[in-house]
């Protein structure tokens, strides 16, 4: 059995490691409520999903990793600098509480 990821090695990762932080940054979107997808913001108060600082540039960042367009070198600077915030929400999804 693989040996359990730390939240700090997540949060590394989401910090520096395109592929780990996009794939995180889907993870976190798919987590979130329909209305708030739609609306690009967050609604509900439930721990789950992006802040709602995060809400309306991540969910532009996911839609367009969905679509397989990738950030330009300043929109990457501005995604690793907001996804560490949720290593351990992703840790979260990983392991359980």
């Amino acid at each position: 059995m693989a040996r359990e990821v730390t939240v700090e090695e997540i949060r590394e990762k989401l910090e520096s490691d395109i592929r780990w932080a996009e794939r995180g940054l889907v993870r976190i979107y798919q987590n979130q409520t329909t209305d708030e997808i739609e609306a690009r913001e967050t609604i509900h108060s439930n721990g789950v999903g992006f802040t709602g600082f995060d809400a309306e540039i991540l969910t532009s960042f996911a839609l367009r990793s969905e679509r397989g367009w990738g950030l330009t070198e300043r929109l990457q600077n501005v995604f690793f600098r907001r996804m560490p915030k949720y290593a351990g929400q992703l840790h979260r999804m990983a392991y359980g509480d």
